[in-house]
């Protein structure tokens, strides 16, 4: 995707969100998944009840208001330890002619309703892999996934921190987010954005920025105050929805607001 065409993306999206929302998200029972694509199937080997298989031909998705759209998506169970049923492993969402654009995929969580997702914007990355990894002895019911988003560039959306909704911006080469879930009956629910990793480039050279724009308040409320950072590597870190702590590692720029990140939370 070309500059431009993301900077409209994250333009508008800020210009619709205006100020930050002060209220939180529900999710009172879990949410169906609705999928629709032109062509593809999903099957199970001889002997198995794991699935795999391709959609293709314009691939689109929502679960809880989260919404996901592809030229091809490419998915895979295999069996998990402790479960009967064998559990999504792999995810690759592909750009092409029938996609939100011939370079791109869209992950569009502005009317996402999930409560422990505490991003709500759109990010249109050229390549998504989801990795499931190792499960931790102390959580078995807990399913992780690395979901890796390559020439993310551009992006707008809120963040939630301290019981409300701020506006973010920000500019990534590739960036990574945890996610996790709880295997239970209904299979995969509670569904939960842990971590935003965000990576700078290398050629050319180019560091990874987070941007807090100015929202007028008034009184003036220095949680929402101008601010940014970049650096070669930016982490926040989410419980229950929100952002509760971030890092920055290699040639590190702050600018204006020092509370980019909640109070007391931020380290290098």
């Amino acid at each position: 995707m070309n500059t431009t065409a993301r900077l409209l993306i994250a333009a508008a999206f800020a210009a619709a969100v205006g100020a930050a929302e002060t209220t939180p998200p529900v999710d009172p029972v879990p949410p169906s998944l609705n999928v629709s694509a032109g062509n593809g199937q999903f099957t199970a080997p001889t002997g198995s009840e794991a699935r795999s298989g391709v959609l293709n031909d314009g691939v689109v998705a929502d679960y809880g208001g989260l919404r996901i759209a592809a030229d091809t998506v490419t998915a895979a169970e295999a069996a998990f330890r402790g479960s009967a049923q064998p559990v999504l492993d792999t995810v690759r969402l592909s750009p092409g002619p029938k996609g939100p654009g011939a370079e791109l995929v869209t992950l569009d969580s502005q009317e996402c309703q999930l409560p422990r997702v505490g991003f709500r914007g759109m990010i249109a990355p050229h390549l998504v892999r989801a990795t499931r990894q190792p499960a931790e002895p102390t959580e078995p019911a807990t399913v992780r996934y690395l979901v890796d988003l390559q020439d993310v560039g551009d992006f707008a959306g809120r963040l939630r921190r301290d019981g409300r909704w701020v506006l973010y911006e920000g500019w990534a080469d590739h960036a990574e987010l945890l996610v996790s879930a709880q295997l239970g009956e209904r299979g995969l629910t509670g569904w939960s954005l842990d971590a935003i990793v965000m990576h700078g480039s290398e050629k050319p050279l180019r560091k990874a920025e987070l941007r807090r724009p100015a929202q007028p308040a008034n009184p003036p409320d220095p949680a929402v105050a101008a601010g940014a950072a970049r650096a070669t590597t930016i982490r926040l870190e989410f419980s229950e929805g929100e952002v509760v702590d971030g890092s920055f590692s290699g040639g590190i720029e702050l600018d204006g607001a020092a509370d980019l990140l909640p109070a007391g939370k931020r380290r290098r």
